[in-house]
């Protein structure tokens, strides 16, 4: 993805209209604030019921849902605005299940920490190790480079094209039962010297899917599910490859990569699209207040050593001056509201779903959310600038 420039003070978050790369999505995010190094405030009182009221504005802008959770001053919440489904109408659930995309990073590269932790892989040892082979590069690219986009791995997808050029490839890569090994194939291109640059490649979230795999001689989805989701209660998330087998209930995913789409009029369902091609980069399914659960119990320290955690959110620029940092399979957003805390997290974007997940450092405010299309109009993300900025900033945010 490319770098990032900040926007002007109103803008708290910003996404392309127009899509970039399917799963390639941390860097699409921009933050305003202070620079990287500033001193950090604390955040400002949370207006619960602007939050609230700003919701719906989403499904005013044309979505046809948006969903939040949040743990944070006004306690354990949930809401929903929209329909689950635009032929029948059916309003959406805030406990509705939907692809999250990237967030699905961090549940790996979890997995990944814990099977360190029991030294049955090496952070820094080369991919070699554990997949002779499959790189041409491996016995140089650390699993540590994988975890933090710095191996060099090309970002490959479905092109970087846009509208009717763009759609037939979305559409073939939706019905994909390809092996995800020819992604790794494609991404192999070597963009740098390993370790000295950043390049967001979901290949290699792919390719530790499959280390975990080789290490623990099970599926990553069954690891996942016993290591993390199983423990933490998080009934409602799996991992699935394929054609999801939807939980009840689930709220459909739409695109809208046809020019001129307005409304409903051009969308098209993408809910049933297989992640054969990404794998482990990107196959979770989950709810807001799963997701939620999740990234508190690893923030609060139930998931790794202290030692791993540490090395997880210790995160390097994406690019220089950047407000995005990348560590472990996790984010780094510095300074939204003109110099307040922190955030750490994740967000997603997959064919049907727009996804985050992000906390408070000091886990004061954890929020997830999903917007069910891909990628969005402008309108849709200013309005969901609106939620966020509420959350974060107050209403004088």
């Amino acid at each position: 993805m490319n770098a990032m420039t900040a926007p002007a003070p109103a803008t708290l978050r910003r996404r392309p209209a127009a899509p970039i790369v399917v799963l390639a999505l941390a860097a699409s995010v921009a933050w305003a604030g202070s620079s990287p190094t500033a001193a950090r405030a604390a955040l400002p009182p949370l207006d619960h019921a602007a939050v609230l009221s700003a919701i719906p504005g989403v499904v005013d802008a044309g979505a046809p849902a948006f969903l939040m959770h949040g743990v944070d001053e006004a306690g354990d919440w949930s809401a929903a605005a929209g329909v689950a489904n635009l032929k029948t109408g059916t309003p959406a659930s805030p406990d509705a299940a939907f692809r999250i995309g990237s967030i699905s990073k961090t549940f790996v590269a979890v997995a990944i920490l814990q099977l360190v932790a029991e030294g049955k892989i090496g952070l820094d040892e080369p991919i070699a190790t554990y997949l002779p082979g499959l790189l041409a590069r491996g016995d140089v690219i650390t699993i540590r480079e994988l975890l933090q986009h710095r191996s060099g791995l090309g970002t490959t997808g479905f092109g970087n094209g846009h509208g009717n050029s763009w759609f037939p490839a979305i559409n073939a890569g939706c019905k994909s039962e390809a092996d995800p090994v020819s992604q790794i194939k494609a991404a192999d291109v070597q963009l740098f010297e390993p370790g000295t640059a950043y390049n967001y490649a979901n290949a290699g979230y792919t390719t530790l899917g499959l280390v975990i795999e080789r290490v623990t001689g099970r599926p990553y989805a069954d690891v996942l599910r016993d290591r993390i989701t199983i423990p933490l209660g998080l009934t409602r998330t799996s991992f699935q490859d394929g054609v999801p087998v939807w939980p009840d209930p689930y709220v459909r995913g739409y695109g809208d990569f046809l020019p001129g789409a307005i409304w409903h009029k051009n969308y098209t369902d993408e809910t049933d699209c297989t992640m054969k091609l990404f794998g482990a980069a990107g196959s979770g399914i989950s709810t807001t207040r799963d997701l939620t659960t999740f990234l508190r119990a690893l923030t609060g320290g139930r998931l790794l050593p202290d030692d791993l955690y540490r090395q997880m959110i210790d995160t390097l620029p994406t690019a220089p001056g950047s407000r995005l940092e990348y560590g472990l399979g996790i984010v780094r957003l510095t300074g939204p509201c003109g110099g307040a805390v922190d955030l750490l997290g994740h967000d997603g974007a997959v064919m049907g779903y727009s996804t985050d997940l992000w906390t408070t450092v000091d886990g004061s405010r954890t929020f997830a959310s999903v917007l069910p299309l891909y990628p969005g109009t402008d309108a849709m993300w200013a309005a969901v600038n609106v939620v966020f900025r509420a959350e974060l900033c107050g209403t004088g945010g």
